[in-house]
């Protein structure tokens, strides 16, 4: 008997583990809404999200103080901001939506109100930092006053 109780353990073993290592089964990406940010993170990226939250934060706070172009209060669709974890994956994400340009560049794209961000690379030590790189965050700040201008007509209709 004990040996048929053994098996069953093992096989429900196998079971949890082949369960756990299903492609089906991965984590979805982190979302989550910030001022009026919507960002979107890759699971792993998990811990750099106080800081990218910081900085989502930091940057609209310091776009009203400076600011001389005011907010239009319209409600327009939710501002995005998604991280990717490589070139390759943002690659895939303009293929599916039909947006044009480099993926490994950091890009707003003005109709879709949406920022795009990815890593340089897929780099598991740059990824199991527990902050993002300060000139990568620097790149995330720029894209997000991108994000925050769009909601500024003026500013898009004062001279250059």
């Amino acid at each position: 008997m004990k040996r048929i109780v053994g098996g069953f353990q093992a096989f429900g073993l196998g079971l949890v583990v082949s369960a756990c290592a299903h492609p089906g089964l991965e984590e979805g990406p982190l979302v989550a809404q910030v001022g009026r940010i919507q960002v979107q993170l890759p699971p792993e990226l998990a811990s750099w999200t106080p800081a990218i939250h910081q900085a989502i934060a930091k940057t609209e706070q310091e776009w009203h103080a400076l600011s001389r172009w005011p907010v239009q209060a319209v409600s327009y669709p939710s501002l995005r901001l998604h991280v990717f974890r490589d070139p390759q994956a943002a690659a895939v994400y303009f293929l599916e939506r039909g947006f044009s340009g480099d993926p490994a560049v950091a890009r707003t794209f003005l109709q879709a109100r949406l920022a795009s961000v990815p890593l340089p690379r897929a780099d598991n030590a740059l990824i199991q930092r527990r902050h993002p790189p300060a000139t990568w965050l620097q790149t995330l700040r720029h894209e997000i006053a991108h994000l925050l201008a769009l909601d500024s007509p003026t500013l898009r209709q004062a001279p250059l």
